[in-house]
């Protein structure tokens, strides 16, 4: 994604995945569990906030579209293309009647695009380990406010807890479904120190270009996605215990799916 936004499917769901037809099944599991306006804020994050994402990733959008939305959220009014879009989702968050949510809600939106915003800055370059793993830590938001939205009883610090360490796990397996679209994209999350475990681009001062298919060593894969394991894993943990309702299974399940696709995909194999 880099952002979650992973491949573009046809609206059918024909020709995609097993696992990303089991992703499908559960967002619209998760969906029929909650009321409204939950319900269409919790699509909207499906929906229109990844449609920002994926576009300005694959440069359909400009950058600066993420500039003009962080600017939206901070109360400002800004001109650009698709803002309707944003301005409907944002009208229905204000529906909301708990202003703890609402407030809790904007302020993971402004989280997201300000992380957003650094990633899109960084294409093509090449950056050290503890650098990507802080834009990986900063896909959470999208994801906490879905927790926020599910399980509006538990508190608002434990689901950060358990989005923060559920989100880094499927970003990590994510990352190695998507890498060659990403690293075509100048999204590459590979390290400076294993980044000749990557074939098909050149790096020159810590940027690189892409001169062929980009490929990814399989033993490095094999790591990463044991790495995602083992932190999606320690959410678990946070979760055990908790008085979740039934469609948190949902949510975990969605969440374990980004992993599932990297294995499903053969790049284990």
């Amino acid at each position: 994604m880099t952002h979650y936004s992973e491949r573009k499917v046809p609206k059918n769901f024909e020709d995609t995945s097993y696992m990303q037809s089991t992703r499908k099944y559960l967002i619209e599991k998760i969906a029929n569990a909650l009321s409204e306006p939950e319900k269409t804020i919790f699509m909207g994050l499906n929906n229109i906030i990844i449609f920002f994402d994926r576009n300005v990733d694959s440069q359909k959008l400009p950058d600066s579209t993420f500039d003009k939305i962080l600017k939206i959220l901070q109360g400002r009014d800004i001109d650009f293309e698709y803002k309707e879009r944003l301005y409907n989702f944002l009208e229905t968050v204000d529906k909301l009647p708990s202003e703890k949510r609402r407030k809790r809600i904007y302020y993971l939106l402004r989280e997201h695009f300000e992380n957003s915003i650094k990633n899109v800055k960084r294409r093509y370059q090449v950056l050290d380990a503890n650098k990507i793993e802080e834009l990986r830590t900063g896909e959470h938001p999208t994801f906490t406010i879905e927790t926020v939205l599910l399980f509006p009883k538990l508190d608002f610090d434990i689901l950060d807890k358990i989005s923060r360490k559920y989100t880094m796990g499927a970003k990590m397996g994510d990352d190695m479904t998507d890498f060659q679209d990403d690293v075509k994209q100048g999204f590459l999350y590979v390290p400076k120190k294993h980044v000749n475990k990557v074939k098909g681009i050149e790096v020159i001062d810590d940027h690189y270009k892409v001169t062929g298919e980009p490929i990814l060593e399989k033993n490095y894969i094999q790591q990463e996605l044991k790495e995602a394991k083992r932190i999606f894993k320690e959410g678990d943990l946070i979760a055990r215990g908790l008085n979740f309702p039934t469609h948190f299974e949902y949510f975990r399940g969605m969440m374990y799916s980004w992993i599932e696709e990297a294995e499903e995909e053969g790049i284990l194999i």
